[in-house]
């Protein structure tokens, strides 16, 4: 009978360490989980800063207002390369904004041609600039 009891307790104790085991492994995985969602590093789009600055090498010019939603949305289809196109606010310039005949934003100009007011796609800037060829894949449909 002594036997048998050793055999009850060493069963007992295989069972408590490998509820252990599994535990710990357990946690390890859930750790890491949370800490890959706490510090996951966000998507970053590639940057537009060659388009922009090739615009800006080729006449283009943006004119636009503060207070005007479809310029902010051009704006923003930019994101942080905008910094490099070159913009005239009209609320600022009103006269050099009505000299080219400029009534409603946002409004291009490249090389001195005025283009039809609206917001225009990336491709169509692209493509009458012919800077086409320097926007992301990602930003072309």
């Amino acid at each position: 009978m002594p036997r048998k009891v050793g055999v009850k307790k060493n069963k007992k104790r295989e069972i408590n360490f490998l509820s252990f085991i599994i535990a710990g492994i357990a946690i390890i995985i859930f750790l890491f989980i949370f800490l890959r969602i706490l510090f996951v590093v966000p998507y970053e789009q590639p940057s537009l800063d060659a388009f922009s600055q090739c615009l800006t090498n080729k006449g283009a010019r943006m004119y636009g207002a503060d207070w005007c939603s479809r310029c902010q949305n051009q704006k923003d289809m930019f994101g942080a390369s905008f910094q490099y196109v070159q913009y005239t606010n009209c609320d600022f310039r009103e006269k050099e904004c009505a000299d080219l005949g400029i009534t409603s934003y946002p409004t291009w100009n490249i090389n001195g041609k005025t283009l039809p007011s609206g917001t225009m796609s990336l491709k169509s800037l692209g493509e009458i600039s012919q800077c086409l060829p320097l926007i992301p894949a990602e930003y072309q449909p």
